[in-house]
């Protein structure tokens, strides 16, 4: 029998409905929602107070709490948020009576349809955070808050352009095409209803532990893991409110005709659709505390920017100021809710949603009947600067400084400070990085993450060493590999511990890379553990270290070294390690009459050009002995022909330029060879190259091929370069 928590495919699912839902969601409610209310009141020529009650009408019928958890009891959870959406939008069908009435009986039956939508849309609230908990992988609250924010607001605003559109046909002005869009609207809701019954939940709404709401709020007030959240989210609802007089506010303060309120509104909700991306990487990686605070403030100062406004200022600054505060109102909203739901007892998911949205009802039905009678003392007292909804705003002012008062006594698991969060947008750089790493975790694309790692390898901020760590720490990581690439290329003493874990890992599929990585930290114990690592049986194991050890400046070992250099169990990339190894731990260059030996034992063509191309790097010659095989393999005899060019300067090879090249395309090997042998012994070798002429000329011929060949010729050359 399956509990109530879900598997991975079926949030996957849910989530996929939620968030499709919350586009339907938001088509409806654009052409359902609180500006057409508006309108359709002021058209009827509502009060002050009657605005006021619309305006906050969605959280007061929240009132209906205190007794919505029992009535519900033991049914469904998706069931309940299906029909009450679907009784939601059907209910908005009876705004069609306006026809036949006028005056305060228009308005009347417009608040009470209105109540009742926003009675049934609690129906769904009752379980919406609760099933967003069900659904949120952990750490990712705030992802699928944004991403429903996004949805919602992006399809809102397809919703408040179409208002726009066809409010701004003469035939549709006025009350027909209000009433036109709440006809839509209905439509719109209705399909979103319908996603709600493909979420996979099992959850049923529990009976309440205590059906006095009253007593389960002072309880949850006493707790100091939800009071501070519990006060910060009325706050945040009352600025909410607030926020949506700017609707009235235009159309009687400024006298925005009814189409260009709805453009306002597109403006609002371009903000608040940017403001869900703006906000995505930070959500839950910041920590809602920190930002609250700030936007707080912000939202503070725009508040009193509106207090001044004046009826003759130009439209367009109206219309930043819906962006701004809209832009402002969704971070403030995500943010409060993703407090909300991490603080929600896990026992208690409904009664807790239950007290938040009844308590949210009181303190609406306050905010909403003070911001009425505060607008009518603001026409009383005509104030000059001032307008008649200045007070209003003045209020709002105050109550987004009290709540970032509060945020600084908020106690937020995981959320960084002040400080840290300056660290991330200071310099430019730093914050570069941090949005690298937001996008490295959501994108599967492995070409992307290739791409995002480079630059994270390259950054030097703690942030971006934290999520080289965390791979590090991935058993199965596919960038673990480059990432400690990087760690050599560029080493983080901090990370060390993590290198020195995974080269003593025996059984370590990047055990070689970490190693590998070690060359870069010269260290006590690294240097022991590498020297250790040299009496193991594995001969890349032993290699690689050997190489790591040399790059340290360690020549304890070089005998030992030499030693397993040797072995004739090496591979073609051991013998390569080796030779780095003993370039930087063998001054005198005794390591060299071995080069031509050890050769024999390589049976891959590539592999021999990159052996002699290896001994070409390490001795600094020039040009690069890998580019004349790389030539010679994309078009036979080119290679061979543009190096002999490039021999001319020596007379030596001068003269004998025909000779070798017609020996080399005849596969006359051995005659070069013999003449490279002349041209040795006739000429002096001193330093460490002497062991690399000691090597030529002690090879033996029956090994020679073409590879070896051109390796003789151009090491001959380089070495009677300084002495010819």
């Amino acid at each position: 029998m399956k509990t109530h928590h879900l598997s991975n495919e079926e949030k996957k699912i849910g989530v996929h409905n939620l968030l499709t839902h919350a586009v339907f969601n938001g088509l409806g409610f654009g052409l359902l929602g609180q500006t057409v209310v508006y309108l359709l009141a002021i058209h009827f020529n509502a009060t002050n107070t009657q605005l006021g009650y619309i305006a906050s009408c969605h959280l007061i019928s929240g009132i209906i709490f205190i007794f919505l958890p029992k009535l519900l009891s033991g049914f469904k959870s998706t069931k309940v948020f299906f029909y009450g959406w679907l009784f939601r939008g059907i209910v908005c069908l009876l705004y069609g009576f306006t026809l036949f009435l006028n005056g305060q009986k228009s308005v009347l039956l417009i608040l009470s349809v209105y109540t009742l939508f926003c009675i049934s849309r609690h129906f769904g609230i009752l379980v919406h955070q609760p099933l967003q908990k069900r659904l949120a992988a952990k750490n990712a609250t705030g992802q699928l808050l944004l991403k429903m924010n996004t949805n919602f607001q992006s399809s809102l605003l397809a919703g408040r352009i179409i208002s726009f559109l066809i409010l701004s046909i003469k035939q549709f002005s006025g009350l027909i095409g209000l009433l036109f869009l709440q006809f839509f609207g209905v439509i719109f809701n209705t399909i979103s209803s319908i996603f709600i019954l493909k979420i996979p939940a099992r959850d049923v709404i529990e009976s309440p532990k205590d059906t006095n709401l009253f007593k389960t709020m002072i309880k949850f007030l006493k707790n100091k893991k939800t009071n501070l959240v519990i006060i910060i989210h009325w706050l945040s609802r009352s600025t909410l409110i607030l926020i949506g007089l700017t609707i009235p506010f235009t159309k009687k303060i400024i006298n925005m005709p009814e189409n260009f309120v709805f453009l306002f509104t597109i403006v609002m909700s371009i903000g608040m659709v940017l403001s869900g991306f703006i906000l995505k990487p930070f959500a839950d990686k910041l920590g809602s505390k920190p930002i609250l605070l700030l936007i707080s403030i912000v939202e503070s100062i725009v508040f009193l920017v509106i207090s001044f406004i004046q009826p003759g200022i130009n439209w367009i600054f109206i219309f930043i100021i819906g962006f701004v505060i809209s832009f402002i109102k969704v971070v403030v909203l995500q943010l409060v809710s993703r407090l909300l739901i991490h603080s929600m007892p896990e026992e208690e998911k409904i009664n807790f949603s239950s007290v938040m949205q009844f308590s949210s009802a009181i303190v609406a039905l306050l905010i909403g009947f003070i911001a009425g009678k505060l607008i009518d003392l603001g026409e009383y007292l005509n104030l000059n600067l001032l307008n008649s909804y200045s007070i209003v705003f003045f209020t709002g002012a105050f109550i987004s400084i009290l709540t970032a008062i509060l945020c600084f006594f908020l106690k937020e698991k995981g959320s960084m400070s002040l400080k840290q969060i300056a660290n991330i947008f200071f310099p430019i750089s730093n914050l570069r990085t941090f949005l690298d790493i937001y996008h490295f975790n959501i994108t599967e694309d492995p070409k992307k993450r290739q791409f995002i790692l480079m630059s994270l390898n390259d950054s030097d901020t703690s942030f971006a060493e934290h999520e080289i760590k965390k791979i590090l720490n991935n058993p199965l990581s596919n960038e673990k590999e480059e990432v400690l690439k990087s760690l050599f290329i560029r080493p983080r003493p901090s990370l060390l511990q993590d290198i020195i874990e995974e080269a003593k890992d025996k059984y370590s599929y990047n055990r070689t890379k970490a190693i590998f990585a070690l060359g870069a930290y010269d260290e006590k114990k690294v240097r022991q553990l590498l020297i250790n690592i040299l009496d193991e049986t594995d001969p890349y194991v032993q290699s690689t270290a050997a190489k790591s050890l040399a790059r340290l400046g360690n020549k304890s070992q070089l005998e030992k070294i030499k030693s397993l250099s040797l072995k004739n169990n090496n591979y073609p990339v051991d013998k390569m390690n080796y030779l780095i190894a003993l370039n930087l731990m063998d001054k005198k260059g005794e390591y060299l009459q071995n080069i031509f030996n050890n050769f024999i034992e390589i049976k891959s063509r590539k592999s021999q050009q990159a052996y002699f191309s290896l001994v070409s790097n390490i001795l600094n010659m020039s040009p690069s002995l890998n580019k004349i095989y790389e030539k010679e393999n994309l078009k036979m005899n080119s290679g061979i022909k543009e190096f002999l060019f490039e021999t001319k300067q020596l007379k030596i090879f001068y003269d004998n330029h025909k000779f070798i090249l017609e020996s080399y395309i005849n596969n006359k090997y051995k005659k070069i060879w013999n003449l490279c042998f002349t041209f040795l012994n006739d000429n002096k070798i001193l330093g460490k190259t002497y062991f690399l002429k000691k090597s030529i000329l002690t090879f033996d011929l029956n090994k020679i091929n073409e590879n070896n060949t051109i390796a003789v010729i151009y090491f001959t050359y380089q070495l009677l370069l300084p002495v010819v």
